[in-house]
């Protein structure tokens, strides 16, 4: 049971980023499945200075078959005593897969807190737009709730150095969850973190503002509103873009979107989706795009998960094929010459894409249907082709990554 807690869910939920190492320039992983094609080319494409840009996906993760020589700085041991041989979280049925905190089953899914089903906190939080709790909101602040100097956006929380300073006991795991790292997309810059859905800027955050139809955020006038101030230190405040939970057709309608906001979408097979928005910042982005339904419930699913885990995390027989288990979705980071940037397709875990992006950047996500786990197994369901798309953006304080390594490729040389 502790291998199940520390590689699907608890440890990837609750550590955060910094700013680290500075970056070499690894050759991509040339394994023709994930680095995509990088971020490249000339610097107006981008509106970028011309410098290299950073890309990381799960596929070019998953390229590096559990080989971790090139990454620096090299993973020996997780944490102390920990049983686990560091290539084991990279295993498809460890902490990226479709059975971890990214997957269906997990908090960004369907049975999370983020929806529009009774059992979804943010429909009392934040989807009625008759209530909003902006007095509650303030009152929270001032005595230090989440949006203050001592919640997860402050200078001791994930998003600050100090965190990590304390953060000894896991000091080669830790990196990784970094800007860069071979989990990114589990840390504090991903829609798990507190810049996510998750966090205080979310449909369950602690910002006060109710929510229009297509899920904008607005104020008692109804005016709407798209960033929030939040305590960084005792002197000073930031400004963070709010995360919005938007409906598809508003999404894809959508002018000036930023990069803090997730949709929830649906695609037939062969089907794709684009969703423009613009960075802000010079800033990691990161983008995941999870299936919303698969052959599994939840209880059978983590009976899954647990029998993986007493076999250090190889697939268990019980598991069922690929592509019978969920829907398969992949993702592309495209330009805004429409030239894809990056792209991640792997077919065993969810697609993310983890970039360094210039400020001024005019992106899309790009969603497109690859297999139905309802038409490949034969049992119907509406539910099947239903997706969620998270975008986070990691604000203008993290500029360098943690980590190097051949999962990393580089774009605008």
């Amino acid at each position: 049971m502790p291998r199940l807690l520390l590689a699907a869910i608890a440890l990837p939920l609750s550590l955060g980023c910094t700013a680290g190492l500075g970056a070499n320039d690894p050759d991509p992983s040339g394994d023709g499945t994930g680095a995509g094609d990088g971020i490249g080319g000339k610097a107006d494409d981008l509106g970028s200075t011309g410098d290299a840009l950073l890309v990381v996906t799960a596929s070019s993760v998953s390229g590096l078959g559990g080989d971790l020589s090139s990454v620096e700085p090299t993973p020996e041991q997780m944490f102390p005593g920990d049983p686990l041989a560091p290539e084991v979280y990279l295993k498809d049925m460890s902490c990226l897969g479709f059975y971890g905190p990214l997957g269906p089953w997990g908090p960004l899914g369907l049975l999370g807190p983020v929806g529009d089903g009774a059992w979804n906190p943010s429909v009392y939080v934040s989807g009625d737009g008759s209530v909003a709790w902006a007095d509650w909101s303030d009152e929270l602040t001032r005595l230090g709730g989440p949006l203050g100097a001592d919640g997860p956006l402050g200078a001791n929380g994930p998003l600050g150095q100090a965190y990590w300073d304390g953060l000894s006991s896991v000091e080669d795991f830790a990196p990784q969850l970094q800007a860069g790292g071979l989990f990114a997309a589990l840390g504090p810059l991903g829609p798990l973190g507190p810049l996510g859905p998750l966090g205080p800027l979310g449909p369950v955050g602690a910002h006060g503002f109710a929510t229009d139809g297509d899920g904008r955020y607005v104020d008692g006038d109804g005016a709407v509103v798209r960033s929030v101030e939040a305590g960084w230190d005792e002197d000073e405040t930031r400004t963070y873009e709010l995360f919005e939970s938007y409906t598809e057709e508003a999404a894809l309608d959508m002018e000036g979107n930023d990069t803090s906001f997730l949709v929830r979408g649906r695609a037939r097979v062969g089907e794709s989706d684009e969703y423009a928005f613009t960075s802000a910042a010079d800033q990691f982005v990161t983008i995941a795009v999870v299936p919303e339904s698969g052959l599994l419930f939840l209880p059978q699913a983590m009976g899954v998960l647990f029998a993986a885990s007493a076999i250090d995390y190889d697939t268990p027989a019980l598991a069922p094929g690929w592509p019978q288990l969920t829907d398969d979705f992949d993702l592309e980071l495209v330009g805004g010459d429409g030239r894809t940037l990056a792209r991640s397709s792997s077919d065993s875990r969810v697609d993310w894409i983890h970039a360094r992006v210039p400020a001024g950047a005019q992106l899309a996500a790009r969603v497109t249907s690859v297999s139905s786990w309802s038409a490949e197994s034969g049992f119907p369901s509406p539910l099947s082709g239903d997706y969620r798309l998270f975008v986070v953006g990691s604000t203008d304080a993290f500029r360098d990554a943690a980590v190097s390594g051949a999962h990393q490729s580089r774009g605008g040389e």
